[in-house]
């Protein structure tokens, strides 16, 4: 057994068996003698582009004597393609004295159970010499040694066009003739067509495919052209005019290739534009939808065809509803025409005109409204152009059947009185003029009823006052009660403002109603805040005018806030508005750099309007450069707040106020709020209208203002003992009660707070955070606000007292 692998990548391997003399015994390796003959055959293909119908093949190559006998044959079996150049593989022949031989070569595969020659090759004639080699370089062609002689091969079958997915088998003429010759197949461009095996040709996609066909040493190719197989589509009918609404019509398409035959088995798509008007089935069933123009649409693979087609309803009859109506005199109903088409449907937009046939008996208008005038009957009379509708009306009033009485009954107090009307009606619900009623109670000790129906409370109790006319009648019932309270109505101080912790400016007041609206004294009246704070007192007692009353400090937070004054048979509701107060902490800090690192609410921003910046500082150190104790900008005096120690004011305490435009600085030669070492001192900022102002200790300084007319808000982090860019003037003592408001607040609120009212609430025990050079880097304060301390960590400290006693 020889393998020969090849040198190059992806070389296959050839497995040669030498056998002897095709005698058909075992493949061996023979003993040799000493200096045999030896052929290197090599071989190329040449295949034409077609390709091999199987995959496993068997490659025989024989040496012949000059009598035909096999001298040597070698078998090799291998997988992959054999367009390549193959060997050379080296035969060794016994020539003891010389002799002359050929080559033959062939690689043949199994279809099924039979055996089906792939390539074949002959070579001339050579002389074999012991001990010498011959190297020989062969061609194989397509098919067996039998089809070497051919001269031409011709394919035959094929259209010059076809259709994507048509499907034609061609066949093959040669010269010289050759009866079941079987070319091998191959497809140049198979994107767009393909061949098999038996030459079956298939269009795949548009464009210009080839196929070869090859037989021997003779090929031939064939070029087609590939194309949508749908050339045309025709609609019938071509176009139509549908005149109801449901009205429908079959169309028929016929599909047409491009040889002219139809193609009846081709699917069609039906579509129709614009939506609305048409519609059409899958099978082609259009129908009206509404009035107007439209294209029907039929496609295939691409190609597609439209008709026009109209819907114009034309009218066929007018109706007119209700068609018959019973009135009282006096009564008024509506009627409708409609103009319809064939199939029903209602033809919009068509005027009606109306008209009475007796105007004694009822009056129409120009939208079929009807007016009863007098008893009797009369046509309603409907026509649209030559359309003509009616409707029957009997004008009669029928007698008494029920009685409404108003109101349907009532509560009132002894000695108070309520009136009462009745309303006859007849069995249609129209009312019967000028029928007599008669009232009546029926227990006069509870309450009493004179003829026109005015009752008249006598005793606690409940009653029903009947009223008859004819045989129609009607009750309603009435309670006669104590007056005790029911109601609460609010009489003064709901919707005020103020800031949050801070009593309302004017009190709160109601009033005990009695259910028939007497003020009722001596009733206890409970008063609830909703949101904290406090009501004193709480509960307050109606005086002699029903009127009850208490003063209103509100809970901590801002915006809306309710309380709730109650009876035991009623509550209402007192709303307020909480100003300013947005709590970021109530800690004081002490020395180094200290960022308000989240502001979830925007509590730090300073918008165009008005607003309050409060906070208690204690100075430890009045030497040195600026101290900045709360800075509200990017940098030094940039946009933003800043509250700082000027040294050019001998470190009174100074603010600075800008926008993009516009602010200033207080407290340079403007003057500023003198400072005191290790001294609590309360200052704000307020700006009301374009106006910023600072205040120390609850007094206004006067020396200056800033003008200001747009947001003062800082882009980067609000600092507390530092700079804005935290690089610098570093503030040394301590900042306590940082609050900002979203108001102005007044002088006297201010006064107040510098006067140790906090709307924080410092009565609870507000405890300090000192914060030296230490080790955590982040402190959590207030539960809404983190606060990231430089190198510092928290520890307690005594209340903030405010500067009455520092």
């Amino acid at each position: 057994m020889i393998r020969d692998h090849l040198p190059r990548a992806g070389a296959l391997a050839l497995i040669l068996v030498m056998g002897g003399c095709g005698d058909g015994t075992s493949p061996s390796t023979p003993d040799l003698p000493p200096g045999p003959a030896s052929l290197g055959v090599s071989l190329e293909t040449r295949g034409f582009g077609t390709a091999d119908p199987v995959q496993s093949r068997i490659i025989t190559v024989r040496v012949l004597g000059e009598d035909g006998s096999i001298r040597r044959e070698v078998v090799g079996a291998f997988s992959e393609d054999p367009n390549r150049v193959l060997g050379p593989y080296e035969v060794p022949v016994e020539a003891p004295e010389g002799v002359s031989a050929h080559v033959e070569v062939e690689i043949a595969g199994m279809a099924g159970e039979e055996r089906v020659v792939l390539w074949s090759a002959r070579s001339a004639e050579v002389t074999l010499l012991p001990g010498q080699r011959v190297d020989l370089g062969l061609t194989l062609l397509r098919g067996g040694l039998e089809l070497q002689g051919l001269s031409g091969l011709t394919i035959t079958g094929v259209p010059s066009r076809m259709g994507i997915g048509e499907v034609f088998t061609a066949g093959v003429s040669a010269s010289p003739d050759t009866p079941g010759l079987v070319p091998a197949w191959g497809a140049l461009d198979p994107e767009i067509l393909s061949v098999d095996s038996q030459g079956r040709l298939r269009g795949v996609a548009e464009g210009i495919g080839r196929v070869v066909a090859a037989a021997g040493p003779v090929p031939d190719t064939v070029s087609v052209s590939v194309r949508s197989l749908v050339e045309h589509i025709e609609i019938s009918p071509v176009t139509h005019t549908f005149e109801s609404l449901g009205e429908t019509l079959a169309l028929d398409a016929t599909v047409l290739s491009f040889r002219g035959d139809t193609l009846p088995e081709q699917a069609v798509e039906w579509s129709t534009a614009p939506a609305g008007i048409v519609s059409v089935s899958p099978s082609g069933i259009a129908r009206a939808l509404g009035p107007g123009a439209a294209e029907i649409t039929a496609s295939a693979e691409g190609v597609s065809t439209s008709i026009p087609v109209e819907v114009t309803q034309i009218p066929v009859s007018l109706v007119v509803s209700p068609s018959a109506r019973s009135l009282a005199p006096g009564e008024r109903a509506s009627f409708s025409g409609r103009v319809l088409d064939a199939r029903g449907s209602r033809i919009p937009d068509v005027p009606v005109t109306w008209q009475s046939s007796d105007s004694t008996v009822v009056r129409v208008g120009a939208e079929g409204s009807v007016l009863a005038v007098g008893l009797g009957t009369a046509e309603i009379l409907a026509q649209a152009g030559s359309l003509e509708g009616s409707a029957r009306v009997v004008v009669e009033v029928g007698e008494p059947a029920s009685i409404t009485i108003t109101p349907p009954g009532g509560t009132i107090e002894p000695g108070e009185t309520l009136q009462l009307s009745a309303t006859v009606l007849d069995g249609a619900g129209n009312e019967v003029p000028g029928a007599v009623v008669v009232w009546s109670s029926e227990d006069p000790a509870v309450a009493t009823v004179v003829g026109n129906g005015e009752v008249t409370g006598e005793s606690p109790g409940t009653v029903m006052i009947q009223v008859a006319s004819g045989p129609a009648s009607g009750l309603a019932e009435v309670v006669v009660t104590d007056p005790t309270a029911a109601s609460l109505e609010i009489t003064a101080g709901n919707g005020q403002t103020a800031p949050a912790g801070l009593q309302l400016p004017d009190s709160l007041r109601v009033r005990a109603l009695s259910a028939f609206g007497r003020a009722v004294p001596g009733v206890s009246v409970t008063w609830a805040p909703q949101a904290g704070g406090s009501a004193t007192p709480s509960p307050s007692i109606t005086d002699a005018s029903g009127i009850a009353r208490t003063e209103w400090v509100l809970g901590p937070g801002t915006g809306a806030q309710e309380l709730e004054a109650s009876i035991s048979a009623d509550t209402v509701t007192f709303q307020a508005t909480a100003t300013g107060a947005s709590r970021v902490f109530d800690r004081a800090l002490t020395s180094h750099r200290v960022d308000i690192t989240s502001d979830p609410s925007g509590d730090f921003n300073f918008p165009d309007g008005d607003w309050t910046l409060a906070m208690w500082v204690r100075p430890d150190d009045l030497s040195g450069d600026f101290q900045f104790a709360f800075s509200g900008a990017v940098s030094a005096f940039d946009t933003g707040v800043n509250v700082y120690l000027n040294p050019g004011l001998g470190m009174n305490w100074g603010i600075s106020v800008r926008g993009a435009t516009s602010g200033g600085i207080l407290g340079g030669a403007g003057g500023g709020a003198p400072a005191v070492e290790g001294q609590w001192q309360h200052l704000v900022v307020r700006r009301s209208g374009t106006t910023v102002r600072l205040w120390s200790n609850g007094n206004e300084i006067t020396t200056g203002s800033i003008e200001i007319d747009e947001a003062a808000n800082a882009s980067g982090t609000p600092r507390l003992g530092v700079r804005g860019d935290g690089l610098g003037d570093w503030y040394s003592g301590a900042v306590a009660h940082v609050t900002r408001w979203s108001s102005a607040l007044a002088p006297a609120e201010i006064a107040a707070l510098a006067g140790g009212v906090h709307a924080l609430d410092v009565s609870s025990g507000t405890r300090n955070w000192f914060i030296p050079l230490g080790r955590d880097p982040e402190v959590q304060v207030g539960g809404d606000f983190t606060l990231s301390v430089s190198g510092a960590v928290a520890g307690d400290a005594p209340p903030v007292d405010p500067p009455s006693s520092p």
